[in-house]
């Protein structure tokens, strides 16, 4: 039968007045068949339906990422990524989320925005992919994030500190990662109550990434009644800051905010350090990755940095479940704070999962995590989003930060959850 006929027959199944059910004479056996037919058809009608969900088959979730394996910050891609790795591991070790198997296809954008929106057409036309999980960066996002929403796929556990990728939010990405606006505010903070600086200098990196770090930043200084002694700007991907690193200790201010990760960051204090300037350092969530610590090297003890996940040496379960995965799956891989953010975006994606159960929409998906009040995974601040207009922040999980310190190479905690002050 046609699938036009299959319809017509349903059709006849459920009209007029009659029931089904109460058949008499020679009309019995007709009526039957078209019971037969009718259940069927809605049988039918459901498993089709499960069909064309995309990415879900009876035996497997198809997930995507897209982030920078290759160039300046291919440390914290292929960091992140071994995190998401390991716990989708453990979990299909288990069986799965509810016997189905994860698929996790991860692209290298190389920290390009126009090769991050390429990507993700490829991941949702080609790979036809359910969700995104954990991918990161903030021009890279948001090139990307149109077309997402275009197709109406979620993005579970997008990894950005800027509060461009939130405010205003956007429907479709549910981010990790404590903002600047508390991030930037903190450090201010930090160098004006604690430390007692009298001068800051800002270097940050000028795009929407760096440039909310600055205007977050800017708005915390006049709450102190200050402004930056200088402020200077580089491009991302940047090869030379020699010139910045100059200016800078031109205007000598006691304390430089720097907003930079890789060899960016690099570049920038060991440029200051051949001078023998010594300023005290503050840099973003990233920077006390190990990988970033062994590009800097010596210069950077002393570097005060805010983190949105408790250290590796943390006796919290979440973490000792963390490194007992690392080193199963990965055992030549340093463990970082890198890595468990993408831990983080593949547990938050597993976690709603379970809590929708065997008929996994994307729709479904959306609704669970605009209900979650928090979810404490172990290894940060418990996670809540809301749906948007019912919070100040709906699309951001994380709202605490914990400053610590680079001493002899290790990130030592200074503080435990703070905000900063209103």
């Amino acid at each position: 039968m046609k699938g036009g006929d299959l319809r017509k027959a349903s059709r006849i199944g459920i009209s007029g007045n009659k029931s089904l059910f109460s058949m008499k004479g020679g009309h019995i056996m007709k009526r039957f068949f078209l019971l037969c037919l009718l259940v069927g058809t809605i049988v039918f009608s459901g498993v089709c339906q499960a069909a064309e969900v995309p990415g879900v088959t009876d035996t497997e979730i198809k997930l995507g990422c897209y982030t920078a394996l290759s160039g300046t910050l291919a440390y914290m891609g292929k960091a992140l990524t071994e995190g998401a790795i390991s716990y989708f591991n453990e979990v299909n070790a288990k069986g799965g989320v509810y016997g189905r198997k994860i698929v996790f296809i991860v692209e290298d954008d190389e920290y390009k925005p126009a090769r991050s929106l390429a990507l993700a057409r490829k991941l949702i036309t080609q790979d036809n992919i359910f969700a995104f999980v954990a991918p990161m960066g903030t021009a890279t996002n948001l090139a990307a994030y149109p077309f997402i929403e275009s197709q109406k796929v979620p993005i579970v556990g997008l990894l950005s500190i800027s509060d461009a990728v939130t405010q205003p939010p956007l429907p479709y990405a549910f981010v990790l990662t404590t903002p600047q606006s508390i991030e930037a505010k903190v450090m201010v903070d930090y160098a004006s109550r604690d430390l007692k600086l009298k001068s800051l200098g800002i270097l940050y990196q000028n795009d929407e990434w760096g440039q909310n770090a600055y205007k977050q930043a800017l708005s915390q200084m006049e709450k102190w009644k200050k402004q930056f002694t200088i402020v200077q700007t580089f491009e991302r991907l940047a090869v030379d800051l020699s010139s910045q690193a100059i200016k800078m200790k031109e205007a000598n201010p006691e304390g430089v905010i720097l907003y930079a990760l890789g060899k960016e960051a690099a570049l920038f204090i060991k440029e200051i350090t051949k001078m023998g300037w010594k300023p005290r350092l503050f840099g973003p969530a990233g920077l006390n990755d190990p990988t970033n610590l062994d590009l800097i090297g010596p210069g950077s003890e002393g570097l005060v940095i805010p983190v949105s996940y408790y250290p590796m040496d943390s006796d919290k379960p979440g973490i000792k479940k963390f490194l007992e995965a690392m080193k199963k799956y990965y055992p030549k891989s340093t463990p970082s704070m890198m890595g468990l953010m993408g831990w983080s975006a593949a547990d938050l994606f597993v976690h709603c999962a379970q809590k929708i159960g065997r008929d996994l929409t994307r729709e479904k998906l959306i609704d669970t995590l605009e209900s979650l009040k928090d979810y404490d995974q172990g290894i940060t601040v418990p996670l809540t989003f809301t749906k948007i207009g019912q919070s100040p922040d709906p699309r951001r999980g994380q709202r605490g930060s914990m400053l610590g310190e680079i001493v002899k190479g290790n990130w030592t905690a200074l503080s435990g959850w703070i905000k900063p002050i209103e």
